[in-house]
């Protein structure tokens, strides 16, 4: 009876994004605490810059994980929404 109501399951639906927050804020704060090392006591962030690297590079770079990642995304989505035309697999009940 519980998960019958109404605005539980709506409370439960908003909370959807909060772990991803709160990993991520974590993430966050771990990322700044360390600041200004790239390795702790070993590499400072200004000795991590690569020069040889051009933006040029980076941006390459950047743009085909971003077209990996939509291309997968589609992927899902395609297996997902073939799953749910299909529709649940019907069953007998034994008597």
């Amino acid at each position: 009876k519980l998960y019958q109501t109404k605005w539980l399951l709506w409370i439960i639906m908003f909370m959807i994004p909060f772990p991803y927050i709160a990993n991520t804020a974590g993430w966050y704060t771990a990322e700044l605490g360390r600041q200004p090392w790239l390795v702790y006591n070993l590499m400072r962030m200004v000795d991590g810059v690569s020069p040889t690297v051009s933006s040029g590079n980076t941006l390459f770079t950047f743009l085909g994980f971003v077209g990996l990642y939509i291309l997968l995304g589609l992927l899902f989505l395609m297996l997902v929404l073939k799953i749910i035309r299909k529709g649940p697999e019907t069953t007998v009940a034994l008597t």
